[in-house]
């Protein structure tokens, strides 16, 4: 009951803050020019190697998977469409969270809407009251539990620094690749393995009874 709750708090939020951002003509005007990038320049975009083909992997034996990026919906769906990728059941864009990347808050909803029963940002442990405390410190505890079994299941790719510093504030382990920073950056902003690009990230094993992913990492940069 807890968590069907909370998915409906996450997806009445989730409607707030969309219906927010159609009503502010700024980030409509940003909706629209990005939403044109994919339709005018598509045919300039060069994809990633190996990155069609752990999607299609995924896809093709159910295992969760999510996008979670600071551009709006119009740019990521367009670029879907245009290069022809795996729909994602599961998208976070720029118009779902308060604050873009590094800021954390996109990374911890991708968990929460991946089924993961993550803490969400808005949370405050505690009543009003004389047990105020006693409610917050327990709160804290099944918040911080719930954390670490994200922590341990959730693997993020990235290719910025701020959204390998967004991943790793969020507590989850990063993949960077080295395809549009400096290996330095990725190295500062604090990833965990930095490969060149998709080809060394690969499916090894999913249990579909577990729900369980094994992702194989290869020719990673020693950090």
């Amino acid at each position: 009951m807890t968590s069907l709750l909370r998915k409906k708090q996450e997806i009445q939020k989730r409607n707030r803050r969309e219906e927010k951002a159609n009503s502010n003509p700024h980030a409509q005007d940003v909706r629209a020019v990005e939403g044109a990038i994919p339709k005018n320049f598509g045919q300039d975009a060069v994809e990633v190697p190996g990155s069609r083909a752990l999607l299609d992997n995924l896809e093709r034996v159910s295992a969760p998977w999510s996008i979670v990026t600071s551009g709006t919906r119009p740019l990521v769906q367009g670029w879907i469409d245009v290069m022809g990728l795996a729909q994602p059941k599961n998208l976070i864009t720029a118009e779902d969270v308060p604050r873009g990347k590094p800021d954390p808050a996109c990374y911890r909803l991708g968990a929460r809407t991946l089924g993961f029963d993550f803490p969400d940002d808005d949370h405050v442990g505690g009543d009003k009251g004389s047990n105020a405390n006693v409610n917050a410190n327990v709160d804290g505890n099944a918040n911080a539990q719930r954390a670490e079994k994200a922590k341990d299941d959730i693997l993020v790719l990235e290719d910025a620094p701020a959204g390998v510093r967004a991943g790793k504030a969020a507590g989850f382990k990063v993949v960077a690749l080295a395809t549009t920073h400096e290996v330095q950056l990725l190295i500062e902003a604090g990833a965990d393995w930095i490969v060149r690009d998709m080809r060394s990230v690969t499916l090894s094993r999913y249990d579909q009874k577990t729900k369980n992913i094994e992702i194989e990492i290869s020719n990673a940069l020693r950090i």
